[in-house]
């Protein structure tokens, strides 16, 4: 199954790939304080490092770095790629055009959210948490160049809703941690509340959180990999595979309402393979659930001025869109 990160989950893997590649962070940062970071992050990275082992692609923005690259065969996590497509090159920098135009509405809308709604204290615990200098390391990040303009908390809901709308546009399954679940639920609310016109698909995200139940919500091993490498060669495992194969399947009967007992299920099959990666303590809760689309149908124009962007007469397709939730 195909995966796009979003947000803290997006963040901890750039930088675990910028180092695994060994490029020094920004000379300003001390190697201390990355370290010091890394530990803060290493929940994160354990929830994004186990969901990259079991997965089999993962998508970042178009133009991220780590990105599969149409000239060459290296891929994500170092996996090879067979490119034989020669308008590969052309189809990805249409993608970047297109993500530019996408930044720009995001940025748009993310200062609007926080002009005519106040965030959630929740929300702006993780904004200011990412809001320093050795959050982002190496210059892997999708939204990085927007920083110094806008803002790291503007830039980084920016990629919050680009992230969404990447993963809905090229169906693949979001992935994101419950704190990021919780700031575009937030998002979704001030939207909803004021009216506000969308520029583009947007996930509801307003139920997904807890409390959860069996129907949507279940187990998922911890696998634990130390850094990327150790997530690649967790995926090359037999054992691995199966239940990656197992997860994504209960993901997949998201619908069905039965996530909870086909993760448990999954789980038992491999306990005796893998069972000494995890403990209860460190096991991570997965929430599954296929996610309606905000659209423009009754939204109005603020004060009843002109819309300048002509957001509230656009219109998206009716598919919804896979997430996965992490805690």
């Amino acid at each position: 199954m195909k995966i796009v990160f979003a947000g803290q989950l997006d963040r901890v893997f750039a930088n675990e790939f910028a180092l695994a590649v060994g490029l020094e962070p920004d000379e300003e940062v001390d190697s201390e304080s990355v370290e010091h970071q890394r530990a803060a992050d290493a929940r994160y990275f354990e929830m994004a490092g186990t969901v990259a082992a079991l997965s089999d692609e993962i998508l970042p923005l178009p133009y991220v770095r780590y990105a599969p690259d149409p000239d060459y065969d290296q891929g994500t996590l170092n996996f090879t790629r067979i490119v034989n497509d020669p308008d590969a090159a052309l189809r990805r920098l249409k993608a970047i055009v297109r993500s530019d135009q996408w930044a720009e509405d995001a940025l748009d809308l993310a200062k609007v959210c926080a002009f005519v709604g106040r965030l959630a204290a929740a929300s702006d615990d993780v904004l200011d948490d990412v809001d320093t200098e050795e959050a982002w390391i190496g210059h892997y990040h999708a939204l990085l160049h927007l920083h110094g303009d806008h803002g790291v908390p503007h830039a980084y809901l920016a990629g919050l809703l680009m992230q969404a709308l990447w993963a809905w546009e090229t169906d693949a399954v979001l992935v994101l941690a419950e704190c990021d679940r919780f700031i575009l639920a937030d998002l979704g609310a001030i939207l909803v509340k004021k009216r506000w016109p969308r520029p583009f698909a947007i996930p509801d995200l307003r139920y997904m959180g807890p409390a959860h139940n069996k129907k949507s919500c279940g187990p998922l091993v911890n696998l634990r990999p130390a850094d990327l490498l150790a997530a690649e060669a967790l995926r090359e495992e037999p054992s691995v595979r199966a239940y990656a194969a197992a997860v994504f399947e209960a993901v997949r009967g998201a619908k069905a309402g039965n996530v909870g007992s086909a993760l448990e299920k999954a789980q038992r099959s491999v306990r005796e393979v893998i069972s000494d990666l995890q403990s209860s303590e460190a096991g991570i809760t997965l929430v599954a659930a296929d996610i309606k689309m905000f659209s423009n149908v009754g939204t109005i124009t603020p004060g009843g001025k002109p819309d300048p962007d002509d957001w509230s007469k656009r219109r998206f397709a009716p598919r919804t869109l896979l997430t996965i939730v992490l805690a």
